[in-house]
């Protein structure tokens, strides 16, 4: 025992107790069932402890569904039965390619209106319907100014959230709650780094990264302070250091003056040989994570550990004071606002009560009656007065909505649809094209400026077309081009350099209709393959970014 680096560390718990020891602690299941696997983490938790007492991983034929909820419930209560594990209440976590994740930016509003806010402007930007959907948010900052706000919204489909509700009823289990596997995995990480010798600390000062490999999945996440800022559920095999790199490179694009200069790696089997391989394709350091802390009990599982890191987290979330960030069992709603003169004029009334019956008493019936009259009518006037006040902030702030939804412009269809418009002669190029929110008069519908810079030949014609093909669309307001001698980018085979401007109207999403075609198959690829499985000098494809079912 004197020969474990723990030794030292172990008898400061026997003199001073902790507030987790003096806290009682409640028991929960945490459950993990996706790809046909069933992680179970038996544990107590509360007061920002965690005591993990039992963890076991089942392969199973199917994943929770609403139409086998029933039978995978009664399932869950053998394998509980079997194993010795007595009921508990439940926390589910989802995985991450059953999410979308998605940064939106909203006004500034009174903290009882803001899950409305968020809501609204969310199912905005979704094709499913709000009703077969559960949507919660995380609220990251301060947005461009101090009147925008920023949150990340996680949605996932009903059905996901009906099938584990119906699955823990026919278990006999009590669901608290239902967050997603990548808050749970980040959450094991910052609770177990720097706890042990074998998982170092985190560096607050930049971003860090987080791959979690099962034998059938792994998820990739990166972490910047308290905020999850990038999620993606990669492909297990021999090309995951490859596809981890480019995650990594993308990440790099959008945030270059804060690269991610540490990876911590939570495997299931192997674990040496994969963290090797991905030191030497990220050239950065990559450190271990085991969510057990490096406990070898025989209650503890000796193999796959690394897939606990989702539930274990979500144990750790559970006992922190705040509970779970994100919940689909119980998603932020708006809150009636407290009205902080509510007991005072309780108080007031009643005094006013008094008052009256006292000045009633002792006056004549008739001036008793006139000043009952004066006093309902005073009374009335205050009310109509207040809610008048209240309409007219309401009509204030749903105008100052109003006009900051109708100055949206959706670029990435905008984009989109430039692409299919844009001509594919190869005699003109496209160096720059930027969009401008605009204010224009109240008649004017045109709420932004799109400014398009590039080169060609001596034939202007391409250009022309793609211009008029702008007016064609509806939405356009299209200037004249200027053209001039290009002095710059490839300037011996495009000698002409052209600049055009217009001004651009808001469409709804189901008014961009164009289609890109199909591109024609790429040729082989005569390339050898490298040491690493890839091509040589390639990167691949990135995943998107959300979306249910696949690889976002």
């Amino acid at each position: 025992m004197k020969d474990s680096p723990f030794w030292l560390l172990t008898p400061v718990s026997w003199i001073l107790p902790t507030y987790e020891e003096i806290t009682p602690l409640a028991r929960f299941l945490s459950l993990d069932w996706d790809h046909q696997q069933l992680h179970l983490v038996s544990a107590t938790a509360g007061g920002g402890a965690v005591h993990v007492q039992r963890a076991a991983v089942w392969q199973e034929d199917q994943n929770p569904t609403v139409a086998n909820a029933e039978a995978q419930g009664k399932l869950l209560r053998e394998r509980l039965k079997s194993a010795g594990i007595s009921p508990a209440p439940v926390l589910f976590c989802v995985g991450r390619d059953r999410l979308i994740l998605k940064e939106i930016r909203y006004p500034a509003v009174p903290d009882a209106e803001e899950p409305a806010i968020v809501r609204f402007q969310a199912v905005k930007e979704l094709t499913e319907a709000a009703e077969d959907v559960v949507i919660d948010y995380v609220p990251v900052g301060q947005g461009a100014s101090s009147a925008e706000r920023r949150a990340l919204v996680v949605v996932v489909r009903r059905e996901v959230v009906t099938a584990y509700q119906n699955l823990c009823k026919a278990a006999g289990l009590k669901l608290l709650g239902i967050g997603p596997r990548p808050f749970g995995a980040l959450a094991c990480l910052k609770r177990q780094a720097g706890a042990s010798v074998i998982t170092p600390p985190l560096e607050l000062d930049s971003p860090v990264a987080l791959l979690t490999v099962s034998d059938r999945w792994a998820e990739f996440s990166v972490l910047r302070g308290d905020s999850l800022v990038l999620s993606r559920s990669v492909a297990v095999g021999p090309g995951l250091p490859g596809e981890i790199r480019r995650n990594l490179a993308v990440f790099a694009g959008q945030s270059p003056q804060q690269p991610v200069k540490s990876l911590y790696l939570a495997a299931s089997a192997d674990q040496a040989a994969l963290r090797q391989k991905l030191e030497e394709t990220l050239l950065i350091p990559v450190h271990p994570l085991d969510p057990f802390g490096g406990d070898e009990r025989a209650e503890l599982p000796a193999g796959h550990r690394g897939s606990f890191a989702g539930a274990v987290g979500m144990l750790h979330l559970q006992s922190d004071k705040r509970g779970l960030p994100v919940n689909f069992i119980k998603p932020r709603e708006p809150k009636p606002p407290r009205d902080p003169n509510q007991r005072r004029l309780v108080l007031g009334a009643g005094l006013a009560a008094a008052v009256l019956i006292a000045v009633l008493a002792f006056s004549y019936v008739k001036l008793s009656a006139k000043e009952n009259e004066v006093d309902r009518l005073t009374l009335l006037k205050m009310d109509l007065e207040k809610q008048y006040q209240l309409v007219q902030e309401d009509e204030q702030r749903i105008k100052a909505i109003g006009e900051w939804t109708k100055s949206e412009v959706v670029w990435l269809d905008e984009l989109y649809d430039m692409t299919d418009r844009f001509p594919a002669t190869g005699t003109v190029l496209l160096t720059n094209l930027t969009g401008t929110p605009v204010t224009r008069g109240a008649k004017d519908s045109h709420v932004a400026q799109v400014t398009l810079i590039g080169i060609l030949g001596e034939d202007y014609k391409p250009v022309d077309e793609l211009l008029a093909k702008m007016v064609q669309d509806g939405h356009y307001r299209v200037g004249p081009k200027e053209v001039k001698v290009n002095t710059a980018v490839d300037r011996f085979r495009f000698r002409q350099a052209f600049t055009a401007k217009a001004d651009v109207e808001k469409l709804a999403p189901n008014k961009y209709v164009r289609h890109l075609p199909d591109p024609p198959p790429p040729p082989p690829d005569k390339r050898r393959r490298g040491q690493d499985g890839e091509m040589d000098g390639g990167f691949g494809g990135f995943g998107g970014f959300g979306g249910f079912g696949g690889q976002p």
